[in-house]
C-alpha cells in the first residue's frame, strides 16, 4: 500500500470539489460578514448584560 499514493487521489479530488464550488461575490461576502460581526456582537452584549444582572442578584442574596 502506498500512502503517498492515497494522499495524492485524495488531494486531486479536494481540489476537483473546490473548482465546483459557486464562491459568494465580494458585495455578498462582505454583507453577510458584516452581518456575523454584527450578530456576535449583539449576542455577546447580551451574555455579558445577563452576567452582570446575575452576579448583582447574587451579590444582593449573599450580602
Amino acid at each position: 500500500m502506498k500512502p503517498f499514493a492515497s494522499l495524492s487521489t485524495y488531494l486531486k479530488g479536494v481540489r476537483t470539489e473546490f473548482k465546483k464550488v459557486q464562491w459568494p461575490s465580494k458585495k455578498r461576502f462582505l454583507r453577510s460578514f458584516w452581518l456575523v460581526i454584527l450578530s456576535v456582537s449583539v449576542a455577546t452584549l447580551v451574555v455579558a448584560a445577563i452576567d452582570t444582572g446575575l452576579q448583582y442578584i447574587i451579590k444582593t442574596i449573599i450580602t
